[in-house]
């Protein structure tokens, strides 16, 4: 569980803006978070790089949002500067930075090196450049954009003690090998992985779906999760029975109520091995307390946790 949210931990990855140009602007009457938290998340910045180039500003009277927070001084001048200048070249000295990614499936690059897999999914993965010389900590495949990292193909770069010759290419991937040794390899297909979360990431509508035994029963939980996973973070449901779908409903998430009772539900679970990335959200009788059983399944590996229901039924969820 400590793992599915890991990625949510803003302060994990603060070091990703040593480098940048931030402005952080919080309302002083923020009712959700207080402007502390904005000044703790500055100070984290500059404990990677005390010369970073991070300011905060607090707006007094303003609540978590306001209608012309983007019209307002500073942003306003902020988002002109951004828009009229040119993208910054790279420094010419070359400046030591370092890459934190919770989930390489959802993070980008930085000065043109790219986690695209981890060693151990969940677990933090690092990248440490200083000039020619790189350290990584639970990188299993990484890549590097040329032009974007101020390396030159032909040069030798040194990955974890190991001399590598850089080949003549736009993108050069390399990946971890058995023997724990660095091995140039052509582009591949990674295998995907995310946290708990990555289910509300979908494409289309999230299917709510029902065992049609029972459905207004059913229903009546399937509207909670639509009615809060709308009011919260505004993303919409579509509510269908076992009995109606057609397919595998590709291309969304997926929540299948209802544990044995549906159809839909125990036909997939059955063929969830090897199956494309998906997810799966089960609910189920365990002892005399009703469960969630949520299947992250992905490319990488499928996730089986149990939590109380009530759990979906409260803003918590």
């Amino acid at each position: 569980m400590r793992a599915s949210l890991q990625g949510q931990d803003g302060g994990l990855v603060a070091g990703n803006l040593a480098l940048s140009r931030v402005h952080l602007v919080h309302g002083g009457n923020d009712e959700n978070v207080p402007v502390w938290h904005s000044r703790e998340r500055m100070a984290l910045i500059k404990t990677w790089n005390p010369n970073a180039d991070v300011n905060l500003t607090e707006v007094p009277g303003k609540p978590h949002f306001w209608d012309t927070v983007f019209k307002d001084e500073p942003v306003s001048s902020v988002i002109e500067g951004l828009v009229a200048s040119p993208f910054a070249l790279l420094d010419k000295v070359p400046t030591p930075f370092t890459l934190t990614v919770p989930w390489p499936s959802e993070s980008g690059s930085m000065r043109g090196w790219r986690i695209r897999q981890a060693t151990v999914p969940g677990r933090l993965s690092r990248v440490q450049v200083d000039n020619n010389s790189t350290r990584t900590t639970n990188v299993h495949t990484l890549s590097i954009e040329l032009s974007k990292s101020g390396i030159k193909a032909g040069e030798v770069i040194t990955l974890d003690h190991e001399s590598i010759k850089v080949p003549d290419q736009s993108h050069v991937w390399l990946h971890r090998t058995e023997s724990r040794q660095w091995q140039i390899i052509d582009p591949i297909v990674t295998h995907s992985s995310g946290p708990l979360s990555s289910i509300l990431n979908s494409a289309k509508p999230i299917a709510l779906v029902i065992p049609a035994d029972r459905a207004e029963y059913y229903e009546s939980i399937a509207l909670r999760i639509a009615h809060n996973l709308y009011t919260y973070l505004k993303l919409d449901c579509t509510i269908v029975q076992d009995s109606e779908v057609d397919g595998t409903l590709e291309g969304r998430s997926v929540v299948v109520i209802g544990g044995h009772h549906n159809k839909y539900g125990m036909t997939r679970e059955k063929g969830m091995v090897g199956l494309a990335s998906e997810h799966f959200l089960y609910t189920r009788q365990v002892g005399s307390a009703t469960a969630l059983k949520i299947f992250a399944q992905t490319e990488y590996s499928t996730i089986f946790i149990w939590m109380p229901l009530i759990q979906v039924a409260t803003s918590e969820y």
